[in-house]
């Protein structure tokens, strides 16, 4: 078939008249360029012939039955009066709305120039004006105006014939009126010390007002108690389930009220003596015959407040005893037991709980929250790989993971990633995978980071050692954390206060571990992909590094971090991590640690100290007493802490600075047998002084002894307070200090180090610690010793060490790979073969084993 088309040629009109040409009907695809250019490709339609819109209609409508076509046409007229009478009526609603809106605003108005007229009392007939209140009744003044609207408030608030009781109107609105902060106590107080107490109090008001209760102190709970008793005239087969819910569930909430900061054993031990005594109460009841029956919801009070004051007998007991009863732990009773055990660190009890949840029923099957859990306790075995398989599990069951289980995530890889044996050998593609976790967070809430997200970036950075990202967190977590409290704080600003609430020991923890990880010599994984690169420089962008400071009404306090957004220098990192430590020790600076004076321990306090004291034990435990009081008060003691100390010492370690490691040791640490040593001395010497007194002597000999005795007491105090700001060595840092000598080649200091452990074996700290955690320091301190030795070519005492400890330290080939290698070096033979049998000597059931297999073969 052919087209005849007329195409104009652009060389004028009659050309364009009379160019015909003769064109097939082909399509020609467009070339890539043009389409890639923007071209769109046009819809080719099928061309229709001339065909009319009713003609269409018709020739569909001939195809139905007649009925059909009537129904459809009944069908169309019903729907369309139906959309008439939608669209009348919501113009009628309209129209009422806009009326009522006019007439309030007229109200309004009128309202206020009625009130406005009666207060002010100005023009003619204003005192005779009355007000009006919300019931109809009217008031001659203002006061009995707000008396009547308050009236009304209170009617809200508690039923009139409670009210009538309490007779306390402003204390019921001032406990009751903001729906946020309730405080049910002075209303159960007021009650309590009325004689009618609950009495004629109907039901419905009873479960309505009084069982709603929330946040009682202990007494108020046992007077509601008492009320309920009294209520039910001691019938305890009327006490129903609503009031044991009540009272176990406000029992239940003591550990985290204001009453409880400084929880001791013994109000512990009265809470639960009280749920006990509801329990006891009910199993009277049962024997009774009574048709009341506990819930979970009261299983889940009862094992909650175990839980939390870490009592594993007594959840042992409710879980038994509510067995007893036919019920049966559900998902949120088995998930608090899974919390519990999480925290208390019984591993083996939490997945156990967490396997029985997921093979018991669907019911059962672990939520958001468990699995939570159960990856927290990867993290602290430093298993990543069961944290991604739990991960991966999560998601194929289709339970879906939260913020909370992506900041645990990050934090577990983390955590895996800080040395090459718990990554193995992984450790940059474990943070990496961190950072898309928390990749995701950012998708779902943009910047707006918890502390849980920055806690979980500023342990990924640390790790890392990308000191520049870690310094920004840590200056906005601080400031923004600052900012926060200060806008609430109600009374005048104590910036000692105020800056133990912001400093955070945990935080300072990874940002001095960011110093100690930095390598100038790597880029920071952020950098290796887009966007991480956007997040970096967003989040370093967004910290003013020009000005660190903190403003505040009275005056202006700053961290004390570089004007530099990055760190290049290991004396930029040296500096700033020695005065970011300070910092945080001295409370904001609020102390100086340079500025104790001798003053802050009195010469007679140590005399009272010396001679209430009956032995040498009880001289040292007073003693130690008031220096840690000195501490809590002049120094943030939670910086001080063991974990705190070896990252403080370990950024001088890594950047191969002596010096300023010595310096930092000696100056925040003190051994315990040094102590001891002087605390002996000061002892026996004023003991036997205080006898020599007693004897008759010469003028000339007591004056030389009492300017001796000055001295030594000046001394004496003049060390204690030294100890005000410095924490007792540990296992941990003997460590340190070996792995020092081995950084340093300091044969010196590893001579020092094994001597004084060896002095710190026989002190109480070490000796009252566990035989699992001793021998486990004792493993530890040998392998590093072996290492420095090695690192020395001392290949003899290497191996000695080796052969002496071989009966109480299992030796494995990791522990002495450096060794090992040192001697195939040396082609030490008879070497070699001594230390690859101690390896792998087998344990006394391998070789009973290999016995018994040798007799069946």
């Amino acid at each position: 078939m052919l087209h005849f088309r007329r195409i104009g040629s652009g060389l004028g009109k009659s050309n364009c008249l009379d160019r015909i040409l003769i064109m097939r009907n082909i399509v020609l695809p467009r070339s890539k360029q043009k389409r890639s250019a923007g071209f769109v490709k046009r819809k080719k339609f099928k061309s229709i012939g001339n065909v009319h819109l009713d003609d269409r209609i018709l020739s569909d409508l001939d195809k139905l039955d007649s009925k059909e076509l009537e129904l459809k046409i009944k069908r169309l007229k019903t729907f369309t009066n139906e959309i008439k009478h939608q669209i009348k009526k919501t113009e009628q609603l309209k129209k009422i709305e806009m009326e009522n809106k006019l007439e309030s605003v007229k109200d309004r108005e009128k309202d206020a120039e009625e009130l406005y007229s009666a207060l002010s009392g100005d023009g003619i007939g204003t005192q005779n004006k009355l007000l009006t209140s919300s019931e109809g009744l009217e008031v001659s003044n203002l006061s009995q105006f707000i008396a009547a609207s308050e009236s009304n408030q209170v009617d809200k608030l508690l039923p009139p014939i409670l009210r009538k009781r309490i007779e306390d109107d402003d204390l019921i609105l001032s406990s009751l009126l903001d729906s946020s902060s309730k405080d049910y106590n002075p209303i159960i107080h007021k009650l309590y010390n009325n004689t009618e107490q609950l009495q004629g109090i109907s039901k419905k008001s009873l479960k309505n007002c009084v069982l709603i209760v929330d946040k009682l102190s202990f007494d108020n709970i046992e007077k509601l108690d008492k009320m309920l008793m009294n209520y039910v005239n001691g019938d305890i087969m009327k006490f129903d389930s609503s009031m044991y819910f009540t009272i176990l569930k406000n029992l239940s909430n003591l550990s985290s009220t204001m009453e409880n900061n400084n929880i001791n054993e013994q109000f512990n031990n009265s809470i639960i003596l009280k749920m006990k005594e509801l329990i006891k109460r009910h199993d009277d009841s049962l024997l009774k015959g009574t048709s009341v029956r506990l819930n979970q919801n009261i299983l889940n009070f009862c094992i909650k407040f175990s839980s939390q004051i870490e009592d594993f007998d007594n959840l042992n007991y409710f879980l038994t005893k509510f067995k007893s009863y036919g019920i049966v732990p559900n998902r949120v009773n088995y998930t608090t037991i899974l919390q519990y055990y999480t925290r208390c660190n019984y591993v083996k009890h939490a997945w156990n709980i967490f396997d029985t949840m997921k093979f018991l029923s669907k019911e059962h099957f672990p939520d958001t929250v468990a699995y939570n859990s159960v990856l927290l306790l990867c993290s602290k075995e430093k298993n990543y790989s069961k944290a991604l398989d739990l991960y991966d599990e999560m998601i194929s069951f289709n339970v879906i993971p939260n913020v909370s289980t992506l900041n645990i995530m990050a934090k577990v890889l983390a955590v895996c990633s800080r040395d090459a044996k718990t990554s193995e050998g992984k450790a940059d593609s474990l943070r990496l995978l961190g950072w898309k976790y928390i990749h995701q967070i950012q998708d779902i809430s943009g910047l707006n980071f918890s502390v849980s997200t920055i806690e979980s970036m500023m342990a990924l950075a640390a790790y890392d050692g990308d000191v520049g990202m870690a310094r920004a967190l840590y200056y906005k977590y601080i400031t923004g954390k600052y900012i926060n409290i200060t806008r609430t704080w109600k009374s005048k600003l104590d910036q000692k206060a105020v800056w133990r609430q912001v400093l955070d020991p945990k935080f300072l923890n990874y940002l001095l571990l960011a110093y100690a990880n930095y390598n100038k010599n790597r880029l920071p994984i952020l950098l290796g992909y887009d966007k991480g690169i956007k997040l970096r420089r967003t989040i370093i962008n967004s910290v003013d590094h020009s000005s660190k400071m903190i403003a505040d009404e009275d005056s202006q306090y700053s961290l004390p971090l570089l004007p530099l957004s990055d760190l290049s220098n290991h004396w930029e990192i040296l500096a700033e991590s020695r005065a970011i430590w300070q910092f945080n020790v001295e409370i904001g600076g609020q102390t100086n640690l340079r500025s104790f004076s001798r003053d802050l321990i009195k010469e007679s306090e140590i005399k009272d100290i010396l001679t209430t004291s009956k032995s040498f034990d009880e001289f040292k435990f007073n003693i130690m007493h008031k220096i840690a009081l000195l501490k809590s008060t002049l120094v943030d003691y939670k910086t001080l802490s063991q974990a705190n100390i070896i990252s403080y010492l370990t950024v001088p370690l890594k950047l191969g600075d002596k010096k300023e490691f010595w310096l930092r040791y000696k100056e925040f640490t003190f051994q315990e047998h040094q102590l001891d040593e002087k605390l002996k001395t000061f002892y026996m010497n004023e003991n036997s002084l205080l006898n020599s007194k007693t004897k008759p002597t010469n003028n000339s000999d007591n004056k030389t002894t009492s300017v001796d005795t000055v001295n030594a007491t000046e001394t004496f105090i003049d060390y204690l307070v030294s100890l005000i700001a410095k924490m007792c060595t540990n296992s941990s840092v003997y460590e340190i200090l070996i792995k020092a000598a081995t950084k340093f080649k300091d044969i010196e200091l590893a001579t020092k180090t094994w001597k004084d452990r060896g002095e710190f074996r026989k002190t109480s700290t070490f000796q009252n610690a566990t035989k699992s955690d001793r021998m486990k320091s004792d493993a530890e301190f040998a392998r590093l010793m072996v290492n420095f030795f090695t690192s020395e070519r001392l290949y003899s005492d290497a191996l000695s060490i080796i052969m002496t400890s071989q009966k109480y330290i299992n030796w494995n080939y990791t522990m002495v790979k450096e060794l090992h290698s040192g001697l195939i070096n040396l082609e030490d033979q008879h070497s070699i073969d001594l230390l690859l049998n101690i390896v792998n000597k087998k344990s006394q059931v391998q070789l009973i084993e290999e016995k018994i297999l040798d007799i069946k073969l």
